[in-house]
């Protein structure tokens, strides 16, 4: 009976080290998963922030210039040109930055974005088209005036995307 009790103990020995070994296993396999979502998370949030930064920045430099043009043509043609290639410039910064991130974004936020670089590029296209043409006078400024409803368009994507980025955020 004595030789029975030997082994017993030693196989709960030997079942309370494979448990510890199990834990500790266990532990490092969790706290690993966990290092590695919250890197990811903290990846995809500095990213939102980014290209939300840069949404916002856009939209006030077109709105700015769409402004500008509506209502005040005094400049030349040749500085407006110049102003408008300053903001085109800064969209197509962030274009690159977009496709250079998208990997980390939702496929329905890329999607979003997508949208809203489609409406710049509605709008830029059409002031350019406008200024080319010298459609700038003032018996013309419709022209700048749809273009301005259609930032609103722009903005109205911006509002959508930012709710998104929202509920990412929140998760």
């Amino acid at each position: 009976m004595n030789i029975q009790f030997v082994c017993l103990e030693n196989s709960t020995e030997i079942l309370s080290v494979l448990a510890i070994f199990l834990s500790a296993f266990l532990a490092y396999f969790f706290s690993k998963r966990r290092y590695t979502f919250e890197k990811h998370y903290d990846r995809k949030l500095e990213t939102i922030e980014d290209i939300y930064g840069q949404i916002i920045s856009i939209r006030q430099e077109l709105k700015r210039y769409l402004w500008f043009i509506a209502k005040n043509n005094t400049k030349s043609t040749e500085e407006r040109s110049f102003e408008l290639k300053g903001v085109n410039d800064k969209f197509h910064e962030f274009q690159n930055f977009f496709w250079k991130k998208e990997i980390v974004l939702d496929d329905f936020l890329s999607e979003k974005i997508e949208k809203l670089i489609k409406k710049y590029i509605e709008i830029s296209s059409a002031s350019s088209t406008d200024l080319m043409n010298e459609i700038n006078k003032w018996g013309e400024v419709d022209k700048y005036l749809e273009n301005l409803d259609k930032l609103s368009e722009f903005e109205t994507i911006q509002r959508d995307i930012k709710d998104e980025f929202k509920k990412v955020i929140q998760k």
